[in-house]
């Protein structure tokens, strides 16, 4: 084929296809940024809202064996009492 026989295209058109294609390229390393830093964040969610469940557990396992033990004689043991707190915060 001659370049006789090969379509014409505008010089603008040339330059808005070779922009969109490096704004393409620049968008989909963005994207794997950020899916990287989305599977990190997951799993640390995921990690945090385990050892929360862990605590938990443990504090409430406690608790019963406290509480069993109390039921022994000659024992005494104070239950923890909450502590509640008010914050009230006035702007102006």
């Amino acid at each position: 084929m001659d370049e006789k026989d090969l379509p014409r295209v505008q010089e603008t058109v040339l330059k808005k296809r070779k922009r969109n294609q490096e704004a393409r390229a620049q968008q989909q390393k963005l994207n794997a940024i950020k899916a990287k830093g989305r599977r990190f964040a997951k799993k640390t969610f995921f990690k945090r809202a385990e050892k929360y469940t862990k605590e938990n557990k443990k504090s409430q396992r406690h608790a019963v064996h406290v509480l069993r033990e109390a039921k022994k004689p000659e024992k005494c043991v104070i239950k923890p009492r909450g502590d509640l707190a008010f914050v009230l915060r006035i702007r102006g």
